[in-house]
């Protein structure tokens, strides 16, 4: 069983007792995401935001959804929001609510001012004397949220709520909906459409893998000032910036669909073992050595196929510096010997030493390398492709020597490696959602890979005569059926072969093994402070935990029965170091390692040290004796004596928290 005991329990009642006499601090920069306005938090709502405050976290964002206040035209409910205030008055907790989603009878709301106006004003006239702040929608530049993202037509939503709250009360802020990843373009549209007059905080989501390496720490400072700056450029001020989701999960099962897939696919193509392997557990050095902690077989790991395999990973590259080593290794079946490549590897990468190559799971496209892989798979090479419609995002270099997605990618990507797909999106009658049966032949593999849904479907319009379409899952829709995942085996002009699955897997980003979430989560708080982030919402508080692999299940800084993940602990520990109404100072790199400082309420320094990516021993200076020292979980650390204004220290990722006078 996880840390569940008596006296966590025992805690967190007393903590909500004695919590009601205090005040909300709307200083505090700390908050976290939580579904407060029903289901299973809701249920959990006095427990859950006693938990919150025993961290030190003083901010929950929640849905104050349309369709739950006003269940038809003019039937109103607001027990349920009443209820989520007064706990969390209790808890000493401030309320950041979301105005977000359409109704049936005014859909989509843009289109229907009057009807989603009243709704503002019902929710913004009864609790503007506890609710100071107002969300206006959620990631309206994705599909998932807003149908066909428009900075324009979020631009005439976000006027309107911004007339009738300013209107009940001038000085409630509104916060811009807090945008999907870093999408600079589509915030410089809404800008460019007036967007700069209706808001008051600008907000985004900037979800990524770890933040392992200094060139990704200046990358994430970075997408931060892109906004300010844009901010600046169109209205002449430097408006505040929260982050109001953010997060790693820690599925355990994460990653098996795409490796069942992929196995499937390899025993369809090579039922004797990967052609060229060699010798179990003898080495080969034709490429770069292994990244640390790949996946190399032991004795007593039965092989289930053999040989080498390439694998993409290059932190420059976007979508595979969200996916380190240990994210990609979950997604290659056991007994395959992995070689790391990078961008410019896949260049002279050939077939006969590596006959097989997986992208970072996800629909983005290496667009400079795309010939590359061409050629790959025209010279006898097997490419694979998994995690949603193969190569729809295109990725170019950026001027800070990053491959980035930037705008979709042409068709002819897609026509050019003969990949036949079709979506509800695309064509009339392809259902949304479709349960998936597999091939009888591989029943056994596929087990955990038809537990998804199918969205995305395959065809075999494209190939040329002497290609083979070969389906390993079907849809299994009453009035539909397509493969969600098929080798494409060549035996045209090309002479390679593909293996294609479309099934989304639970999302392949933002994943992170358990222990390495409460390292990101404390690296990314203190860089976005550095980055000027007034704040910061962690995604999520309470884990769902029903699926193993789905990664929605597992974003929670606490386990489905509130016991503590790595996170909490960690934000425990940072609450504690930097408290509320701490004043960040200047500077975070040193060298190659990340030194931040701030000076606490209490006339104390603390200064947080790490070594992103890596291990080693560092020089620190400081301007005083170190009092005390703990890492990102709150362990003592012992420190060795200095040399005048120096330490020697043993630096990881993990921070390192010390404390000056």
């Amino acid at each position: 069983m996880r840390y569940r005991n008596l006296l966590l329990c025992v805690s967190l009642l007393t903590l909500c007792a004695t919590a009601s006499a205090e005040k909300p601090n709307v200083e505090s920069p700390y908050g976290v995401c939580a579904h407060l306005g029903g289901g299973m938090e809701f249920d959990a709502m006095p427990a859950n935001l006693a938990a919150m405050r025993a961290a030190g976290i003083r901010w929950a964002r929640a849905d104050f959804s349309w369709n739950a206040v006003e269940w038809k035209k003019g039937d109103w409910h607001f027990n349920h929001l009443d209820r989520v205030l007064d706990e969390a008055d209790k808890a000493g907790i401030t309320i950041l609510p979301i105005l977000d989603y359409n109704v049936s009878w005014a859909n989509p709301a843009f289109q229907h001012l009057d009807d989603w106006s009243e709704y503002v004003r019902q929710l913004v006239t009864r609790y503007k004397d506890r609710i100071r702040y107002w969300e206006v929608w959620n990631e309206e530049n994705i599909p998932n949220f807003w149908k066909e993202p428009n900075a324009k037509d979020y631009v005439t939503l976000l006027k309107r709520t911004y007339e009738v709250i300013k209107e009940i009360d001038p000085e409630l802020k509104v916060v811009f909906g807090g945008l999907a990843g870093v999408p600079h373009d589509y915030y410089e549209n809404v800008l460019k459409e007036g967007g700069g007059k209706y808001f008051d905080i600008v907000n985004i989501h900037p979800y990524r893998g770890g933040i392992v390496t200094v060139s990704l720490c200046e990358r994430f400072l970075d997408d931060i000032k892109k906004f300010r700056d844009l901010t600046i450029k169109y209205t002449g001020e430097d408006r505040p910036v929260w982050i109001t989701e953010m997060g790693w999960a820690t599925p355990p099962a994460f990653g098996t669909t795409n490796r069942q897939v992929i196995e499937a696919g390899l025993k369809q193509l090579y039922p004797n073992g990967l052609p060229g392997a060699m010798p179990h557990g003898q080495k080969d050095e034709v490429m770069s050595p292994k990244m640390p902690g790949s996946k190399i077989p032991t004795a007593t790991q039965e092989p289930t196929l053999s040989g080498k395999f390439a694998a993409l990973y290059d932190p420059r590259y976007d979508i595979s510096s969200q996916q380190p080593p240990v994210i990609l290794e979950s997604t290659i079946p056991n007994g395959v010997d992995i070689d790391f490549v990078t961008l410019d590897q896949i260049k002279t990468l050939s077939p006969k030493t590596h006959p097989c190559l997986l992208l970072p799971p996800g629909e983005h496209c290496p667009t400079p390398i795309f010939d590359e892989l061409v050629e790959y798979v025209r010279s006898g090479g097997t490419l694979i492709l998994v995690g949603g419609v193969p190569l729809y995002y295109a990725s170019h270099w950026d001027s800070h020597g990053f491959m980035t997605q930037n705008g979709y990618a042409p068709d002819s990507n897609r026509s050019t490696l003969r990949i036949g797909w079709e979506a509800w999106w695309t064509k009339k009658n392809v259902p949304e959602h479709a349960r998936l049966v597999p091939v009888k032949e591989y029943e056994e593999i596929l087990k955990q890979a038809v537990k998804e849904e199918g969205s995305r479907f395959l065809n075999d319009s494209l190939l040329k005569p002497g290609d083979k379409f070969i389906p390993l899952i079907k849809a299994a829709s009453e009035n539909y059926s397509a493969p969600v995942a098929a080798v494409i085996k060549f035996d045209s002009d090309f002479k390679g072969a593909l293996i294609v699955s479309t099934i989304m897997n639970g999302g392949s980003t933002n994943v992170c093994s358990e222990p390495n979430q409460g390292v990101f989560l404390a690296q990314a708080y203190l860089l976005a402070y550095v980055g000027g982030v007034d704040r910061y919402f962690w995604y999520e508080f309470q884990a769902v935990e029903q699926d193993d692999v789905d990664r929605e299940h597992h974003f929670g800084m606490v386990h489905r029965d509130l016991s503590p993940k790595t996170g909490y602990l960690a934000m425990k520990t940072l609450t504690k170091m930097r408290p509320d109404g701490s004043v960040q100072n200047p500077g975070w790199l040193k060298d190659d390692f990340c030194q931040v400082s701030w000076k606490r309420p209490d006339g104390k320094t603390v200064t947080a040290v790490w070594l992103p990516g890596s291990e080693g021993e560092r020089t620190v200076t400081l301007n005083s004796p170190v009092e005390s020292a703990c890492d990102c979980f709150g362990k003592p650390v012992s420190v060795p004596a200095p040399e005048g204004t120096t330490y020697k220290l043993k630096l990881s990722t993990k921070v390192l928290y010390l404390v000056t006078p």
